[in-house]
């Protein structure tokens, strides 16, 4: 659900230029739900709000949302609204609340470890979350894998040869003054 309409970091819709240019629906609203984790219902969500379909907004919507909508609403002509909640490589139980896996047995032990963990456990969870989420932002463009945006690695013809090379499994202290280093540097609270 969260492929886009306009390619961007190598997947989008055939033809988006061209969707994009045409995507002129004042009575098409989105609404995108912006990625936050939680171990709770949430009762609200962050998002720039609702607004109207133009090529501007509708580049990064979800395709399969933004094309149903748009089938809808030619269709029917009838006003759509249309949210986007969603987040790729997730586990459909994630979206699920306890209550509802509660029937399925082989949910029982996830669910009954979920619900040990305390309020500090949960605190530095989110804290967790946040600061990952914060050393992304800075780091992203120092990814070699990545430019302008785009996943190179992924490129047949992507030439990695410059990149450092080594044998997994190993024992920790086989990683030599790398890691021990590493974990000096990060202590217990990881980098």
């Amino acid at each position: 659900m969260e492929f886009p309409v306009k390619e961007t970091e190598g997947w989008g819709v055939n033809n988006a230029e061209v969707e994009v240019a045409g995507a002129h629906f004042p009575q098409i609203r989105l609404f995108i739900v912006k990625h936050a984790a939680a171990l709770t219902p949430q009762f609200d969500v962050d998002s720039a709000g609702w607004r109207a379909v133009t090529p501007e907004t509708v580049s990064g919507f979800s395709a399969v949302a933004y094309l149903f909508g748009r089938e809808l609403h030619e269709r029917y002509r009838v006003p759509i609204g249309l949210i986007e909640s969603n987040w790729g490589g997730t586990v459909a139980e994630a979206w699920i609340s306890a209550s509802a896996l509660q029937p399925f047995p082989e949910f029982h032990q996830p669910l009954d470890a979920i619900a040990l963990i305390d309020a500090d456990t949960r605190k530095a969870y989110h804290d967790y979350v946040q600061q990952r989420a914060e050393w992304n932002r800075k780091h992203r463009t120092e990814d070699r894998g990545r430019e302008n945006g785009r996943d190179v690695w992924a490129d047949p013809k992507y030439n990695s040869s410059a990149w450092p090379m080594f044998a997994e499994p190993r024992p920790a202290d086989a990683w030599g003054k790398t890691l021990m280093g590493l974990m000096e540097l990060c202590g217990s609270e990881g980098c």
